[in-house]
């Protein structure tokens, strides 16, 4: 049993961006970040310390980082569908000796998928078997969308569900496994699991961050991957669930949406998408500012990796310490953005001094890629629960409430559910993390209501 996982790969450190703010912004931060690490941990049992070299085989990346063999791609992929294993190896999690945790075994595996360039990629997640009894009759399958990680691959969380919580001592680098919360109930709840990594989060390249086709198509191709991985446990006929929050829940209303045309092979009986950033725009808007800001960064990133010309736009519009955190933030975790860009505003970072909101208003090609990652659109074809936070700080409430009124006059068996707690701490997150945690039982009674054929709640009149 590992809990946190320590580990040292070379002597580079991560730069603490530019004009650096305040102290008392800087023991904030540090307060919530503990905060959410100290919750991860809690949830799952006490505190075990490994050495790096228990868990951690394999070469250094550019980064500094050792990434595990597992997780480098063979030289040729298989080609054909998307959802194949490519490979498998058992895995252990994090607690998984303690009583009443982890009723099941764990798998890592490596799967296909469509990516955000449109061809065949590597796509690594965690697969786990629960030993408690199935609701009703087939073995379902529950997809976890995972909520921000970071970008940077020793954020993955196939890599700290093993520990916990996986903190690198050089370059500096702490990653909380917080969805193992989720996974972990429903295993109890006798779902099997699969929790994608998304691409580019673990494996090479850029991890696509709120791409809404290449979160889809990863969290699709997961449960197909799963099914392979399974031998014989689950098949083609198995239900299946899909769960998300904050970018999860981004990746699964994009999965409702794209399922029936990328994955009308899965038997989905229901999603759950909670605090999703169904308009980009005006989730970056809402970031700007907040105590996570950097992951502003990962946005930029993920976008400039699946269309390189808008590296002219970047070179025109940024100062250098905008450039700085385009370079810090491709290999951070959401720890560490945390503590290096807590409450930054965008308009420090553009040589103009505008927010990054007024770039976008005045150029054409920035405001037409978001508006391309648009959810809330496309109707699904099964039953969503559609959770908004009316005081939110991270994700804007209203481009959800518009969501759950377009998918219901498309058809769509919608409940959409108003979180109302009252504001806390502005811009500090809080209003954001929250409602994760006192809604999960929630969103697990629907996800089993959704399995056992009972018939879907909707609020379309409301």
């Amino acid at each position: 049993m590992t809990m946190v996982h320590i580990t040292s790969s070379s002597d580079s450190g991560v730069a603490d961006g530019a004009a650096s703010p305040r102290s008392a912004l800087r023991r904030g931060a540090r307060g919530v970040l503990a905060g959410v690490c100290g919750l991860a941990l809690a949830c799952t049992g006490a505190v075990a310390v490994a050495p790096a070299a228990s868990a951690q085989t394999g070469s250094v990346s550019d980064n500094g980082f050792t990434h595990p063999d597992f997780y480098a791609p063979p030289s040729e992929l298989p080609g054909g569908d998307p959802g194949q294993l490519i490979r498998s190896e058992p895995m252990g999690l994090a607690f998984d000796g303690l009583p009443g945790f982890w009723q099941g075994d764990a798998q890592r595996v490596m799967y296909t998928s469509i990516g955000a360039r449109g061809g065949e990629v590597p796509v690594t997640g965690t697969y786990i078997r629960s030993s408690k009894p199935a609701p009703g009759g087939d073995r379902p399958l529950a997809v976890v969308a995972p909520g921000t990680q970071g970008a940077g691959d020793q954020c993955a969380p196939s890599r700290n569900f093993e520990t916990g919580l996986n903190v690198a001592t050089s370059p500096p680098s702490i990653s909380p496994g917080y969805e193992a919360i989720a996974a972990w109930t429903l295993v109890d709840r006798g779902f099997d699991v699969l929790v994608t990594d998304y691409e580019g989060l673990g494996t090479p390249g850029q991890h696509t961050y709120v791409n809404s086709d290449a979160q889809a198509h990863a969290v699709l191709d997961g449960a197909r991957g799963a099914i392979a991985a399974s031998d014989g446990r689950l098949s083609p006929e198995s239900p299946v669930v899909v769960t998300g929050y904050s970018q999860g829940g981004g990746a699964a209303a994009a999965a409702a949406e794209a399922a029936p045309d990328y994955a009308p092979d899965l038997n989905l009986k229901g999603v759950n998408a909670s605090a999703a950033p169904l308009d980009l725009r005006a989730t970056l808007k809402q970031v700007d500012g907040n105590l996570i800001a950097g992951v502003i960064g990962y946005a930029i990133n993920s976008f400039l990796a699946t269309d390189p010309s808008l590296q002219t736009v970047l070179d025109e519009e940024l100062n250098d310490a905008g450039k700085r955190l385009l370079a810090d933030t491709a290999n951070q975790c959401i720890g560490d953005s945390i503590l290096t860009y807590p409450l930054r505003s965008t308009s420090d970072f553009s040589k103009s001094g505008e927010s990054l909101d007024q770039i976008i208003e005045r150029r054409p090609e920035l405001s037409e890629l978001l508006d391309s990652q648009k959810l809330g659109e496309k109707a699904p074809q099964v039953p969503v629960r559609l959770q908004g936070n009316l005081n939110d700080d991270v994700i804007p409430y209203e481009p959800i409430k518009n969501g759950a009124a377009s998918w219901c006059a498309g058809g769509t068996a919608v409940e959409f559910v108003t979180d109302g707690l009252p504001p806390i701490v502005p811009r500090s997150a809080i209003n954001h993390l929250a409602p994760y945690l006192t809604n999960a039982n929630a969103v697990n009674d629907y996800l089993v209501g959704r399995v056992l054929d009972q018939p879907a709640p909707q609020n379309c009149a409301v």
